[in-house]
């Protein structure tokens, strides 16, 4: 039967037990609800909801200061048996450890903050060093960049309150960030930008403008 007591000791428990609340992130969170869907298609949305009330109890007690699970994707019912198309952890480390090798170090800390955010990519395109902040370890999500029919870039507020929000990140990922920001620096000072200004992007395209839709 699939009691509440069977969703976590199968599936919640196994998923993220051996870790500290306070040490889940979004990205954690995501690969295990993928793995939920693969692993039981029936019920993986149910299983998802109950990770969420433990979160969502944890956070109204202030044990975490924001829920990992809200910024989650939900992959939607399919009618085969295809697998939904992620990367396990295997497959990311080994994907990351060739752009680190093999591309420049920005498109290396590009993937890394998309991998461990969980943040989409207009919303990385957007990104401003002022929405960074290295002393808390966070990264503020309020605005995302699309592109027109004409291949202009649009700058919007995010979609939704609960789109618009902070991210805790780990150590790693903001060292990979610092070191990207000296590199950056040193540049676009060759290049004649100003990269101190309070608008500069983290990861800039060409003409220290936005990064192109091909992204």
């Amino acid at each position: 039967a699939c009691t509440i007591e069977n969703l976590f000791s199968k599936h919640i428990l196994p998923s993220f037990g051996n870790r500290y609340i306070t040490k889940i992130t979004p990205f954690v969170c995501q690969a295990a609800v993928n793995q939920w869907s693969n692993d039981c298609k029936g019920t993986y949305k149910s299983i998802a909801n109950r990770a969420n009330a433990v979160f969502d109890y944890a956070y109204r007690l202030e044990v975490i200061k924001d829920n990992p699970m809200k910024k989650v994707m939900i992959p939607r019912n399919k009618k085969n048996d295809k697998k939904e198309n992620y990367y396990n952890k295997q497959e990311l480390n080994e994907f990351l450890k060739y752009c680190k090798s093999d591309l420049t170090y920005k498109y290396f800390a590009v993937f890394r903050v998309l991998a461990y955010s969980g943040m989409r990519k207009g919303e990385l395109r957007g990104l401003l060093w002022s929405d960074i902040d290295f002393e808390k370890n966070t990264i503020s999500i309020n605005k995302t960049v699309s592109y027109n029919e004409k291949g202009q870039p649009i700058v919007q507020s995010t979609k939704t309150k609960k789109s618009t929000r902070i991210i805790t990140m780990d150590v790693k990922t903001m060292l990979i960030l610092r070191k990207w920001q000296v590199m950056q620096q040193k540049k676009l000072l060759m290049l004649g930008y100003n990269s101190l200004s309070s608008k500069q992007l983290v990861f800039q395209g060409n003409g220290n403008k936005f990064l192109s839709r091909d992204m």
